[in-house]
């Protein structure tokens, strides 16, 4: 498929209608209507189902795919942590937004919410029935831990061979699910915590 990159050169809204698919860097993508790209303020202009205008920064964009297969690019090459001199390209990037989106549809991190699940209802019990206030202390603090986890290397390369020698498509991958681990972890520990907490109010209740 033919790129073409966009250079932020003109000053003007562009208009682009039909269905088009939003790439952003973080490997999530998004289907929107009719748009405008605002190369003044970077942002990307369209409306929902609801006819409400909404706005997604450019700077959150890898790319847009419109109906007709047409790819504009939006990133420009930059730094991608701070402290490191290394300017991640087009080519690069695409390869960690690949590994990212691949992460997002593949790992589902059932081990991070059962985790999850496990600390809020530790932390309901470890608080009844006197200090249940404190009962968020536990599962917070597991998810904290839990996002310092992500899948090694070799796990990636097992379930993507011929990615071995692509070290920004593996570190996409790895900070995707890195972030949904932690998500789930979060997830988990909100349920734990409802169903704890729920359960020691049903047994203080009891004649």
């Amino acid at each position: 498929m033919k790129l073409f990159f966009t250079v932020f050169a003109f000053l003007f809204f562009l208009g682009v209608s039909a269905q088009n698919k939003v790439l952003f860097l973080n490997g999530d993508t998004m289907s929107i209507g009719t748009f405008k790209v605002d190369t003044t303020k970077f942002l990307i202009e369209y409306k929902n189902k609801r006819n409400k205008e909404k706005f997604i920064d450019i700077d959150n964009v890898f790319s847009i795919v419109d109906s007709t297969g047409k790819e504009t690019v939006y990133y420009i090459p930059v730094v991608m942590d701070e402290g490191d001199s290394v300017i991640v390209s087009v080519k690069q990037m695409r390869d960690f937004v690949g590994g990212a989106f691949d992460a997002n549809n593949e790992h589902k991190a059932w081990g991070a919410f059962g985790v999850g699940l496990a600390s809020g209802l530790a932390g309901a019990a470890v608080t009844a029935p006197g200090m249940l206030f404190y009962s968020p202390i536990v599962p917070a603090g597991t998810s904290v831990l839990v996002g310092f986890t992500q899948p090694t290397k070799s796990k990636v390369v097992k379930l993507h061979p011929d990615k071995k020698d692509n070290d920004y498509y593996i570190r996409g991958y790895q900070q995707s699910a890195q972030s949904k681990r932690t998500n789930q972890a979060i997830k988990g520990g909100l349920l734990g915590l409802l169903l704890g907490i729920t359960g020691i109010l049903i047994y203080a209740a009891q004649p």
